[in-house]
């Protein structure tokens, strides 16, 4: 990890786009705090503007793009995603990375469009009362390649968030689990899923009558309107962020057993 955390980027391997902060199943520990998260549904123009500021800097380089969540067969446009995703990057493999839940109840307009984009599911396997085999051949019936992400969930990883910023940043980011995980989010690239998502702690950290912030720093996302560079983006996606300070990698517990959040703050966030 810290080998490849030192190599330059030439490309985007993996890119996640959230359709819903907001999900349907209640993890504890959840990478992307959507336990405590309000109800959002994303704007599909804003993604369209999104992407295509993107592709305009990077061109094809962009292998993989992510629709997930939060649970994103919640947004009622999913199909209308699908749609834009395909027409700006023809040539990148495009999934759907869902929980499984609502997968049964897409209906029909779903999978056509699943199959005209050219696009995957992608499911985690949670300890929940699904039948996943039986999901798979469900979407397989509809003509849609299904995947699991993984073997069942059984434990969650904790990495604590420390507002004070105390980290090393360059330590922190050699020892990062998500060096190769930037996240789309409003006109910007953010480098991972806790600078780009730390809006949703700090709601919760007013709401919980906590005093303390997670602030972002200019240099921690990249804004996509100001007519980036391919050299841009992956300069950017290269090299440690200063949000880098809050993440407590000497905490790290990879082991939390899965089970349902008790949506305390300090379960993402040690005060």
């Amino acid at each position: 990890m810290a080998a490849a955390a030192t190599m330059p980027r030439q490309f985007i391997e993996h890119l996640d786009y959230h359709v819903v902060d907001h999900c349907n199943l209640n993890c504890v520990c959840c990478s992307t705090y959507s336990p405590i998260a309000k109800e959002r549904f994303a704007d599909i123009s804003q993604f369209g503007d999104d992407l295509r500021l993107l592709q305009s800097a990077v061109g094809e380089n962009v292998l993989r793009l992510h629709l997930l969540g939060g649970e994103p067969l919640l947004h009622p446009e999913i199909e209308g995603f699908l749609v834009v995703a395909r027409e700006v990057f023809p040539g990148a493999r495009i999934d759907v990375t869902s929980n499984g839940v609502l997968v049964s109840k897409m209906p029909d307009s779903f999978w056509e469009t699943m199959r005209k984009c050219d696009i995957d599911l992608k499911y985690t396997r949670y300890p929940i009362s699904l039948d996943y085999d039986a999901m798979v051949e469900h979407a397989r019936e509809r003509g849609v390649f299904a995947y699991s992400a993984g073997d069942e969930i059984s434990c969650f990883r904790r990495i604590p968030l420390n507002p004070r910023g105390t980290s090393n940043v360059h330590q922190t980011y050699l020892r990062c689990p998500y060096i190769d995980c930037p996240q789309l989010r409003e006109g910007r690239l953010c480098r991972c899923p806790a600078s780009a998502y730390s809006d949703i702690l700090n709601d919760a950290m007013v709401e919980s009558g906590h005093i303390a912030r997670f602030k972002l720093n200019a240099a921690d996302c990249l804004e996509l309107h100001g007519g980036l560079s391919a050299q841009d983006v992956f300069d950017f996606l290269s090299r440690p962020i200063p949000f880098c300070q809050y993440c407590d990698m000497g905490k790290v517990d990879n082991a939390v057993p899965w089970g349902p959040s008790s949506r305390e703050i300090a379960e993402w966030v040690d005060l």
